[in-house]
């Protein structure tokens, strides 16, 4: 049989989206992710010179995106996940299903600005979405705890008594710089420098 038409090809998607659908209610998110990019390899070769149709194809590649999208954050794998919400929203920059799975992703990435800017597209596009206002709440509390997570290792840092300033650094640098000159100026006289060892002297314990 020969290469499939772009009409057989578009017919062939819409049976395996149908197909990938149903796998992704029964929680076989693998399984629906292979078929879903097939019909994006279907697809994207495709330029249709009716609208409608060009339309319809441009709709199944995104709803193809879209799905997979959906199936990798079902599996934990954010990575995956946010690289098709892009891919969507390229194609579709008002998706908000995507924008809002891209936010999440970005709390698990710990991006918690860029999540909020996710979650308040979404709101743009649909005000009553109170998920996505819940999610902005919790990213600003997320924010204000590293504030404060920050700060106190900050302070923790310099309150460290065990920690070795600066100044005594410097301080112990002068003190060897000026034995090593009075060990150079006893040495031109012909003298050699005393130690407290050589007279039996015990050093003072520190208090």
């Amino acid at each position: 049989k020969g290469a499939l038409s772009d009409k057989e090809k578009v017919d062939q998607s819409e049976l395996l989206k149908s197909r990938a659908d149903d796998l992704v209610k029964n929680n076989h998110y693998q399984h629906a992710i292979t078929r879903y990019q097939m019909i994006i390899k279907l697809l994207t070769p495709i330029k249709f010179t009716d609208r409608n149709d060009r339309i319809k194809c441009q709709k199944m590649q995104v709803a193809a995106q879209s799905n997979i999208s959906l199936c990798y954050l079902k599996l934990g794998d954010h990575l995956q996940c946010k690289q098709y919400c892009d891919s969507t929203l390229a194609l579709d920059g008002k998706n908000e299903k995507c924008l809002f799975r891209r936010g999440q992703t970005q709390i698990a990435f710990a991006n918690y600005e860029l999540a909020i800017q996710d979650f308040q597209a979404v709101l743009k596009l649909n005000p009553s979405n109170i998920a996505a206002k819940q999610q902005i709440e919790d990213c600003q509390r997320l924010i204000k705890q590293n504030e404060i997570k920050k700060k106190e290792s900050f302070k923790s840092f310099f309150s460290d008594t065990s920690r070795t300033s600066l100044f005594d650094v410097d301080k112990k640098c002068q003190e060897t710089k000026e034995k090593m000159q009075e060990k150079n100026a006893l040495r031109s006289l012909g003298l050699e420098p005393i130690s407290l060892e050589s007279l039996n002297i015990r050093r003072p314990e520190p208090q």
